[in-house]
């Protein structure tokens, strides 16, 4: 059993969610860095359109019209990353409703951790933790994406609830009609290399990830104990089930707040949204995440128009060149465009044309010495 399929099992009583296929095996990406390696990336980064540089890509007017999509089918689950944070927000809605846990309760957790936090006690081992409120955890959960804060949140909500987190997030699946998705802890970690020992590129990844589903019969996550290293534990979801997720989350009136918020001061340090297009553009209110081999994701709402926008494993995604800001961009500046195509189009036409566009697979761009942004 792997370090992190350790901790995942301690923290949730030996239980997750996950599907019944082995470990990949495909061979790692090559090479180290080196003074070249910065504008070799931004070479290649450049090269590839925004147009082309996420796997899938789903848009959903307000009245639920699918306005665009790009392979995102129901039937694939893909790597969320940090989108995926979605589901713990919305189950401490659920637990606060209940009144086992208040915004007030007393929470010590780090801040902020770098992003290859992979458990709760690397974080003790990282830095030391402050006295704050469940509040302020959720505050810099969303903000910042502090997964350090995460880790924290997970164990409180399973403290207070009894449950495991996989078993909680299963049931919420359920309610809200999630139908191929995995939720196994709940800061999107599992999608990282360094925690899960997956060195494949996203697009490679998800199509190992495919073939073993169907050679399973087709995706049908069921409750499994993780004794085995046989049973990789990672959060997955589909385009499809991560656009109903954010609509449920932003929808919610405990939720929304947090999603919506560009900054937060906590600790006499103020910590800016982590992503960029969320934090600058006063138009969209969501979540974006990021993790080697996932790649980028952001899922959001544009306000003007209420359409729900699902991008995910995005490349490159990164301080040099972040395609997947630049398909958002172009994507703000579609959906009136679509949402007109889709009025005057009858819907026998409509279902015709929503076909799935297959896209090129760019070559993976060399690494990178800086820091991708979450």
């Amino acid at each position: 059993m792997t370090s992190m399929m350790q901790n995942m099992a301690h923290a949730t009583g030996g239980i997750l969610i996950a599907a019944s296929f082995a470990t990949a095996t495909a061979p790692a990406h090559a090479g180290k860095k080196s003074a070249k390696s910065v504008p070799v990336a931004k070479a290649q980064a450049e090269k590839l359109a925004p147009e082309d540089a996420c796997e899938a890509e789903y848009v959903v007017a307000k009245d639920g019209t699918v306005l665009h999509q790009k392979q995102a089918t129901s039937e694939l689950p893909l790597l969320p990353a940090s989108t995926s944070k979605l589901m713990p927000d919305l189950l401490y809605a659920d637990a606060i409703r209940a009144k086992k846990i208040r915004l007030d309760d007393p929470l010590s957790f780090v801040p902020h951790v770098g992003y290859d936090i992979c458990s709760l006690s690397d974080i003790k081992k990282a830095d030391k933790p402050v006295t704050g409120t469940v509040h302020n955890a959720l505050m810099m959960f969303n903000v910042k994406s502090s997964n350090s804060a995460g880790f924290a949140l997970q164990a409180y909500l399973e403290q207070r609830t009894g449950q495991p987190y996989a078993k909680l997030a299963a049931a919420k699946a359920q309610e809200l009609g999630l139908t191929h998705s995995v939720f196994a802890e709940a800061t999107g970690m599992s999608n990282s290399r360094t925690c899960s020992g997956q060195k494949t590129g996203p697009r490679e990844t998800v199509k190992w990830i495919i073939s073993k589903l169907h050679e399973l019969g087709g995706f049908k996550p069921a409750i499994a104990a993780t004794g085995s290293t046989k049973v990789p534990v990672q959060n997955m979801i589909s385009p499809t089930d991560l656009s109903i997720l954010t609509r449920t989350a932003l929808a919610d009136e405990l939720v929304a707040p947090y999603l919506e918020a560009r900054s937060y001061t906590f600790a006499g340090k103020t910590y800016d949204k982590s992503d960029e297009f969320l934090r600058t553009n006063p138009a969209v209110d969501g979540k974006s995440g990021w993790a080697y081999p996932a790649g980028g994701s952001i899922t959001y709402k544009d306000n003007p128009s209420g359409a729900t926008v699902s991008l995910m494993h995005c490349m490159p995604t990164g301080k040099i060149y972040n395609a997947r800001h630049e398909r958002a961009k172009q994507i703000e500046a579609l959906i009136p465009q679509w949402q007109n195509a889709a009025r005057s189009t009858p819907v026998s036409q409509a279902v015709a044309v929503m076909e799935e566009e297959v896209i090129p697979t760019p070559a993976a761009p060399a690494a990178s010495a800086t820091t991708p942004e979450f």
